[in-house]
């Protein structure tokens, strides 16, 4: 927790330092998480922390190495990058342990949790008062996001970001044809 701490605040000094506003997840998504997040225990809790954790991984990995992004931003994924490397392999053997032994329901309630988890998180990579600060019109603000999620090029971004998140917990047990649906429509999955 205090690595996690420590992490939140070295993004908000980022920010502010960038001088760049903290932006929420849209309402629905918000209202939601408040409903899911205090269902998540066991291999849940440590599969949502994955989805999370090891998406933002994937891109800032490219970041920390890519010359044409803002050295703040580059050194910020670097130690990101390294400090939770330590915490992803935490997470994936709680995992492994928190799902041994428990009921088929039991597991499927946790599989289908997470997969809610998948569609609602990744929703925020497009977020239409994102695109309105940087000038597009408002009003198009919102067309534009859906149109940047059935981008194909965007559509492969995705699929590529969580291609190691989903080979684990397709390895795991967490992913099965019950749950496809919920993760294609959160576009880590193709």
């Amino acid at each position: 927790m205090a690595d996690e701490t420590r992490h939140v605040a070295m993004f908000g000094r980022a920010l502010g330092t960038l001088g760049c506003p903290a932006y929420r997840p849209p309402a629905l998504v918000r209202h939601l998480g408040r409903a899911v997040l205090p269902q998540l225990r066991g291999a849940s809790l440590f599969a949502a922390a994955l989805l999370i954790e090891e998406v933002y991984d994937r891109f800032q990995r490219e970041a920390m190495g890519d010359e044409r992004v803002q050295p703040l931003v580059r050194q910020v994924s670097r130690l990101h990058v390294m400090e939770e490397s330590r915490h992803i392999r935490f997470a994936h053997s709680e995992l492994l342990d928190a799902r041994r032994g428990r009921s088929g329901a039991v597991l499927e309630f946790h599989r289908q949790l997470t997969a809610w988890c998948a569609m609602l998180a990744m929703t925020t990579y497009t977020n239409a008062p994102i695109y309105r600060a940087v000038g597009l019109d408002p009003r198009r603000a919102a067309r534009e996001a859906r149109e940047a999620r059935a981008n194909p090029h965007f559509r492969r971004t995705m699929r590529w970001a969580g291609e190691r998140l989903v080979a684990f917990l397709t390895d795991a047990g967490m992913i099965t044809a019950l749950q496809r649906p919920l993760w294609r429509r959160s576009l880590l999955l193709g």
